[in-house]
């Protein structure tokens, strides 16, 4: 692709997540209430994958969105909702696009995650009621 050439890639451009490996991309897209994944060499969206809702808050939205260490097909997605406050939808790991079965709670909501040293360990803060603890999702 020449770099004049533009592409529509999705509305609404938030959170940022670049794998260790340099190649894969993660962006969350409001508009769509998504998060794309990118090829950094190609600059072509490898995928698109929704963030799951709820009848009463609506759409799902990503707040931070870190990429597991060595597991470029691995994040953590810190979900809000933009209908109410406390806004949090709960943490959820996905592979591949999909989300596993258990997600955190709602509640405390919390605002942003990051994995630790290995992808076995993640940390999360409630940046709307306070500081939480070390949180651990991956088995």
């Amino acid at each position: 692709m020449a770099e004049s050439e533009a592409r529509y890639n999705g509305s609404e451009p938030t959170a940022l997540a670049l794998a260790d490996d340099g190649r894969s991309l993660y962006v969350a897209l409001d508009g769509a209430a998504t998060v794309g994944r990118f090829d950094t060499v190609s600059s072509l969206k490898t995928a698109e994958f929704p963030l799951g809702s709820d009848p009463f808050s609506g759409p799902f939205y990503a707040r931070t969105i870190p990429v597991a260490p060595g597991a470029p097909d691995t994040i953590l997605v810190a979900r809000y909702n933009k209908q109410f406050i406390p806004s949090g939808e709960g943490v959820a790991v996905y592979d591949f696009g999909v989300a596993r079965p258990t997600a955190t709670s709602t509640f405390p909501p919390l605002t942003s995650v990051a994995f630790g040293a290995t992808a076995t360990t993640a940390f999360a803060y409630d940046g709307e009621t306070g500081p939480n603890s070390p949180w651990t999702p991956m088995e």
